[in-house]
């Protein structure tokens, strides 16, 4: 019996599909997260931060960033995946070191192409636990954009790629195991 191989437009079409169900599954506990980061506060727990939330902006406001967070997981994940996959349907190769090495680039290019929702998820996840005379009141992803656009050119959409992109060449390996 041939082996059947998954084209690679599906793969992009799963992967999507998968990052949309942990961007809003994920959203909660990532709004949480940024806010404690920004606050720097030691002695607040996740409960404590989740509560105050809900306190002032009722469950919507754990959802605050959502359009960037699916934006991130449509551009990050689908393009990480597909160019996983890609690169291994290309390959000769199947040893751990090939893999590894393609999971690397796929992460690096993934996270590059993903960084303006990345930014723009960050954000929309802080601005209300700014003080009023600082918050920009996002709308959506859109108006995260044109803000950041305005103010530091296209380039700012870019804004601490670099970290973000080396934490994936070296770190992000999860798709070796696949």
């Amino acid at each position: 019996m041939p082996e059947s191989t998954v084209p690679v437009s599906v793969t992009f079409l799963f992967g999507g599909i998968s990052g949309l169900g942990a961007a809003v599954t994920a959203q909660p506990m990532d709004l949480v997260k940024n806010r404690m980061q920004m606050a720097g506060t030691e002695s607040t727990s996740s409960w404590k931060c989740a509560c105050a939330v809900h306190r002032t902006e009722g469950l919507r406001g754990f959802y605050s960033g959502l359009s960037a967070s699916i934006a991130r997981q449509l551009t990050y994940t689908t393009t990480r995946l597909g160019i996983y996959n890609l690169l291994l349907e290309r390959s000769k190769s199947n040893s751990f070191k090939y893999k590894m090495l393609s999971a690397s680039v796929a992460g690096s290019v993934g996270a590059f192409i993903g960084s303006p929702s990345d930014l723009a998820l960050v954000r929309m996840t802080i601005d209300k636990s700014l003080p009023e005379k600082s918050r920009q009141n996002y709308r959506n992803l859109w108006h995260v954009w044109s803000t950041v656009v305005k103010e530091d050119g296209v380039k700012g959409l870019w804004k601490g790629s670099m970290p973000t992109i080396y934490r994936f060449f070296v770190w992000k390996h999860e798709l070796v195991f696949t």
